[in-house]
């Protein structure tokens, strides 16, 4: 006897029987997982705040833990050991901080005396950058400048003498109350030059 073979139409038919069941089923097992999912307690983070160095008095005092002093501390940039480099602004000093909280002094003192790089060490701190070699950029807000600092404590001024406006080289340029500062990945700066409404840009020729 033979067996009479399913038309072309019946087959069809059967394959959307099928996709529509599966996609039922489909439809079932996401609501499912959904109404799980919201009913299960949501994990709350948990946040804890605590003091690095510092205590809380304005000062200057080198020191671990709360037994360092600074005074309005601003900007901070991290170096690949993992310290951190705090612009101590009312001290006008740049600050190492270790992941430990021990806090020295790279560069500056207090006081002021006659115009120079020490006196540009002394300086209004407000924007520090750090290049891959841990030069630090610093930007000297109130003496319109832009400093150098190396791993080793020199400084010396990069760009900038006084207040003004000019494009140029090293000192021959001009700023007015320059405040922020980045680096690209070829090294370059980008100075946001406030008071003159301006973006600067400081390209560094090497030998």
């Amino acid at each position: 006897m033979k067996i009479p073979q399913p038309s072309q139409c019946s087959k069809r038919a059967l394959a959307a029987t099928i996709v529509r069941r599966l996609s039922t089923a489909i439809t079932l097992l996401l609501a499912l997982f959904l109404a799980v999912c919201v009913s299960l307690p949501a994990q709350a983070e948990t946040v804890i705040v605590s003091t690095l160095a510092g205590s809380g008095e304005p000062g200057f005092a080198d020191g671990k833990g709360s037994a360092a002093r600074f005074n309005q501390p601003h900007v901070i940039v991290i170096d690949a050991m993992g310290k951190l480099l705090v612009a101590d602004t009312g001290n006008r000093r740049i600050r190492i901080i270790t992941p430990e909280g021990e806090v020295s002094t790279l560069a500056g003192s207090e006081g002021c005396c006659a115009d120079g790089e020490e006196n540009s060490a002394r300086s209004n701190k407000r924007r520090i950058e750090k290049n891959a070699a841990g030069d630090l950029y610093v930007v000297d807000t109130a003496n319109h400048r832009i400093l150098k600092f190396t791993p080793k404590g020199e400084i010396s001024t990069l760009a900038g003498k006084e207040k003004g406006f000019a494009d140029g080289e090293g000192s021959e340029a001009r700023f007015n109350h320059p405040h922020g500062i980045v680096i690209d990945a070829a090294g370059n700066l980008y100075v946001g030059d406030t008071e003159n409404h301006r973006i600067r840009k400081i390209v560094i020729q090497r030998p």
